[in-house]
């Protein structure tokens, strides 16, 4: 039987996609973009072994299944990708990895294929038997197995790999790594013995120990786009979108998304803070094509002149593009503000109409 599903990882998704859009330096842009392959890698592994894990076991009342499980327990933390529960109370804590190609323990450690080069890779091995300490010590802490005579917990860690990924060469005794379309037959060819036919447990028991295990379920803390991208603007993005904010045209509660895209493009909406809609008709300057002779003008930060229109001090790039680069203006030198009110030349400034 199911007990828990996995959880969903469209927020962290979303919140590194939104990363990738606000950040502008090539490496933390890249550093974002292996960090959301990685995600959605492990994501897809992760959903296709608990397809297969559901489709043999969902139905069983003998197994207690439950996904994507995070416990915390004396200052430690143990995330597990899938807990398998049979009424011997035989726990196997499964680590699915998204490995395609071929892994192999040689030097030392584990390997893998990359681009016909073998890297070294974490070992799951080891990542798996640190999740059953910490999980063997909050059973032990909160007395959560079921209290028998000769009852005894026993643990397995496994490893679920793709179905297309091989293993090369010999592998040590204690790694039991299996394909996910075979993990489930695996388990279950493994024969019981005499002690553990004493140790069985009622279907009752099996599910009130599975319960408790999933009230102990702790979510993970939020992922700050600051930490990974370590830039000052969406540090300050991250911190502010905590307080709402209202659209400043037509009063609507803003998104998270549309709050951090305010505060980091605050010169092109004027420091207002508006929605998506309000967003695409506010007036923005575009910068057109500079012709040669206007470069001069453009770099040259002397030369100032008045608005025409409110007689505020206008700089020499306005200047240049009022004079060279914008026809609505009718040569007219406008600042900022008198740009936006007025985007179209009035009627008494148009050239006269031709006529045959």
């Amino acid at each position: 039987m199911i007990f828990k599903e996995r959880d969903s990882s469209v927020q962290s998704f979303s919140e590194l996609g939104l990363a990738m859009q606000n950040t502008m330096a090539v490496e933390h842009r890249r550093r974002l973009e292996r960090e959301l392959a990685q995600h959605r890698a492990g994501a897809r592994a992760e959903q296709e072994a608990a397809y297969h894990i559901n489709f043999h076991l969902k139905a069983s009342p003998n197994w207690a299944v439950i996904h994507d499980l995070r416990i915390e327990c004396k200052g430690r933390v143990a995330q597990m990708d899938h807990l398998l529960i049979s009424r011997y109370l035989e726990i196997y804590l499964v680590e699915s990895k998204s490995f395609r190609t071929k892994i192999r323990y040689a030097n030392g450690g584990w390997e893998r294929i990359n681009l016909n080069r073998w890297e070294a890779i974490p070992s799951p091995v080891d990542q798996n038997q640190s999740d059953i300490v910490v999980l063997a010590e909050l059973i032990q802490h909160h007395r959560l197995a079921p209290s028998r005579f000769a009852t005894r917990l026993a643990f397995h860690s496994i490893i679920a790999v793709q179905p297309s990924c091989s293993l090369i060469g010999p592998i040590p005794d204690e790694a039991r790594i299996y394909r996910m379309d075979r993990l489930v037959r695996e388990i279950r060819r493994e024969d019981p013995s005499a002690i553990d036919h004493l140790k069985v447990v009622s279907r009752e028991a099996l599910s009130s120990f599975a319960t408790s295990l999933v009230a102990c379920h702790a979510k993970g803390p939020k992922s700050n786009a600051a930490s990974v991208t370590g830039e000052n603007v969406i540090k300050q993005s991250s911190t502010a979108v905590q307080v709402k904010h209202e659209c400043s045209n037509c009063c609507r509660h803003l998104s998270r998304a549309e709050t951090t895209f305010c505060l980091v493009n605050k010169p092109a909406f004027a420091g207002q803070f508006l929605c998506r809609k309000c967003q695409a008709y506010f007036p923005r300057v575009t910068a057109t094509p500079s012709l040669p002779t206007v470069d001069s003008i453009m770099n040259d930060t002397d030369i100032a002149a008045q608005c025409e229109s409110c007689g505020n001090g206008v700089d020499g790039k306005l200047v240049a593009f009022c004079r060279f680069g914008s026809k609505p203006f009718g040569g007219r030198v406008l600042c900022r503000s008198c740009q936006e009110s007025s985007s179209t030349v009035s009627l008494e400034e148009r050239p006269p109409l031709r006529t045959k």
